[in-house]
């Protein structure tokens, strides 16, 4: 009811959602859903531009920052350009089946 009530042909607000967005969603978005349940729930979260904008700016300039001046551990793959956290999977599998091979013992500690 609250959708059908939504006139169309109005500008949007700071969100940007035009009503006729909202009116199309489609009964699978709509019907047949309990209210009770929490899985019929998704989270909405909609980032403007200009937040989005400046957090690229912020994240371009820290990394360029960390990366010029060799802040950043060499075991560090996560979240940087050219790098891979399988080429450290591959590493710990490798060291596994070495050890294993070989009739040792491993100890992996995780850094958190």
């Amino acid at each position: 009811m609250a959708l059908h009530g939504l006139k169309n042909r109005k500008s949007p607000g700071v969100d940007n959602i035009h009503p006729e967005y909202l009116k199309h969603l489609g009964q699978t978005a709509k019907a047949n859903k309990s209210p009770e349940e929490i899985s019929n729930y998704q989270p909405i979260s909609l980032t403007r531009l200009m937040s989005k904008t400046m957090e690229r700016m912020t994240y371009n300039r820290l990394n360029w920052y960390l990366e010029s001046h060799s802040l950043l551990a060499e075991e560090q793959a996560a979240f940087r350009k050219f790098t891979s956290t399988a080429h450290h999977v591959t590493l710990l599998s490798q060291a596994v089946k070495d050890v294993f091979d070989s009739k040792q013992v491993l100890t992996a500690i995780p850094l958190i």
